[in-house]
This record gives C-alpha cells, structure tokens and sequence, in this order.
C-alpha cells in the first residue's frame, strides 16, 4: 500500500466518476441504495441500540460501495449483496471494532455538539409539529434552529468522516490492525485535502443546480403529487452516484497491490453485465 497525492482538480474527476459509475448499471444503483436506506433506517428506528448499531456498521456499508463499484468497473453486474461483502469477508472482526470506534467518535462529537447548541432539541417538536399549540411563528422559528443545529453538527461530524473515509477498505483490502488503518486513513486525507475541498465543492454544486431544475419543473406544473414523483428519484440517483463515487476518492488517495486482480477476484461469481 503507498499513499498518493492527488492535484486539487482531480477532486472534480472523483465526483464525475460517481455519475459514470451510476450510468452503467443504474437500476442496480438504485437497490443498493434502496437496500442501505431500509437496512439502516429500520436499524435506527429501534430504540437505544438502533442508532448505535448503524453507526457501528456504517464504515462496513461504506467499504462495501466501494468493492461493489470495483465490479462495475470490471464489467460485472452489482448486487445489494456487495454491501455486505466485506462483513463475510476474514476481516469482519477487525471492521467492526473500526466501527465501534467510529461510533464512540459520532456520539461524542454529537453529545459536545448538545453542549453548545441545547436549544436544538427542544426545537425538534415544534419543528416536526408534534407539540400541540404551537403558532405558525414559533414553528418558523424551531425550523430555522433545526437547520443551523444540523448544519453545526455536519460541520462537526466531517473530521471524522475524513479521518474514517479510507480505513474500512484499508481493512478490507488488506487487513492489519484498526489503528494502523486509521492512522494511514488520516494522513491520505491530509495529503489530499485540496482535493476533497473540490470534491466536496463538486457535489455541492451539483446539489444546486439539480435542486434548481427540479424548482423550474415544480414551478412549472405547480401539481405537488407530479414534483414528488420527480424529486424521489433525482434525490435516489444523486445519493447513488456519491456512493459510486467512493471508489475514485479512495483509489486516487492510496495505491493498493494488486488492484486488478481483487477487483477480477470480486467479479468472479457474478454473470457479465450487458
């Protein structure tokens, strides 16, 4: 494994790679989004060790897209199977410990993020109308604490994404142990922070300019029943491609043996894709 540097722009072309991904097999896309969302989102929906339990297997699911894209490059057909992939995989134990770490870093990053930002809690009910008489001015302004809450717990929250981003397929691929997959995680993304900066920068753009066309279409129809139809799936297809778009940010930060070979190894089961 050696780490590489990647030029700033280059970040651009991880983002692209996610919507050539998704264009080749997207139905297939689709489930494995599909899938995630339902697995975790029941997952969550339990009390107490719900949302601990996701936030444990996340970084698996994460690693999981990444060796499902590395059978679409090799011209096989993806499977919501791939996701779990690497938990089947030697390297299952070593995973969830990284996924316990990942957790414990999320709940104390959120519980500091509780300490600086109470009232966003309390804002929750009101926001979600489930307080009874609450004014339609009091609602409005529970929103607007909801959404610079969730925006300050975003910006908590990415260092430890960035720090995690490459250690599951570390792990995955090449096993070892937890702490030296997060160190190595750590100082890819260090080098190659520019990159990320336009990688993020990347998908927000298109965030917008996918939200405004959907707003010129709903303005246009002015029929909410019809936009709905059209933003689940614009909403669907946009998640899809990040996810795809995994492989590229982590294969351009760490150059990995034998990349063609795994990726030959992971298609091998599966029929050719059309």
């Amino acid at each position: 494994m050696k780490l590489r540097k990647a030029p700033a722009l280059e970040g651009f072309q991880w983002a692209k790679s996610g919507a050539l991904i998704l264009h080749r097999q997207p139905l297939a896309h689709v489930a494995l989004l599909l899938a995630m969302s339902m697995t975790l989102g029941l997952l969550a929906s339990l009390p107490w060790i719900g949302p601990v339990a996701a936030l444990v297997l996340l970084p698996s699911v994460s690693a999981g897209w990444v060796f499902s894209s590395a059978t679409v490059l090799a011209g096989v057909r993806t499977t919501p199977g791939r996701l779990i992939a690497p938990l089947a995989s030697p390297r299952r134990n070593a995973l969830l410990q990284l996924g316990v770490l990942h957790m414990l870093a999320c709940v104390t990053v959120l519980w500091v993020a509780d300490l600086l930002d109470p009232s966003f809690r309390a804002a929750l009910g009101p926001a979600l109308g489930s307080q009874d008489g609450v004014t339609e001015e009091a609602t409005m302004q529970a929103l607007d604490q909801v959404r610079s809450g969730m925006l300050m717990r975003g910006i908590m929250l990415l260092p430890v994404a960035l720090v995690f981003w490459h250690a599951p397929v570390i792990l995955h691929r090449i096993g070892g142990g937890v702490a030296r997959a997060l160190f190595a995680s750590a100082l890819a993304t260090w080098r190659n922070l520019p990159a990320f900066g336009v990688y993020g920068l990347s998908w927000l753009v298109a965030d917008v300019i996918l939200s405004s066309v959907v707003g010129l279409i709903a303005a246009a129809i002015g029929q909410p029943q019809i936009v709905l139809l059209l933003v689940l799936p614009a909403a669907v297809m946009f998640a899809s491609a990040f996810y795809a778009s995994l492989h590229a940010s982590v294969h351009a930060c760490i150059e990995f043996d034998e990349v063609a070979r795994a990726q030959q190894d992971a298609a091998a089961p599966d029929e050719p894709a059309p």
